[in-house]
């Protein structure tokens, strides 16, 4: 499994506190992978462990209409805004991407020692 520290919350989003931005979360990913959205573009696919899935639905819930910086390795790799909350543990990520860029992304959350994380923000 690989760890995804999404700018998210794990410990936050399961408080009773009301939420602001600059909270994160830890999650683990089990799969990372490109596919096509809706529109048949690429977008980068996450399957989250039930444990993240829980923690993920959570912080989601709480940051609808926010920007939430994804990171690997201290490096923000896009901002996806949270359209709605995620609560199947699978996320989708799509935008004006790259498959190349999103294969890139998705190996380096594969790695074992990928440290993926995510902070919402306001915008």
């Amino acid at each position: 499994m690989r760890t995804m520290a999404i700018g998210l919350t794990a410990v936050l989003a399961l408080s009773p506190l009301p939420a602001w931005a600059g909270e994160s979360i830890v999650l683990r990913v089990e799969h990372a992978m490109v596919a096509n959205d809706i529109g048949d573009r690429p977008a980068m696919k996450l399957d989250l462990t039930p444990e993240s899935r829980d923690a993920f639905g959570a912080f989601t819930t709480k940051h609808v209409g926010k920007v939430v910086d994804l990171k690997i390795d201290g490096k923000v790799v896009m901002s996806p805004v949270v359209r709605e909350p995620i609560l199947g543990g699978q996320l989708m990520v799509s935008g004006n991407f790259e498959r190349g860029e999103l294969v890139a992304i998705a190996k380096r959350i594969e790695a074992a020692d990928a440290q993926v994380e995510a902070e919402a923000r306001d915008e």
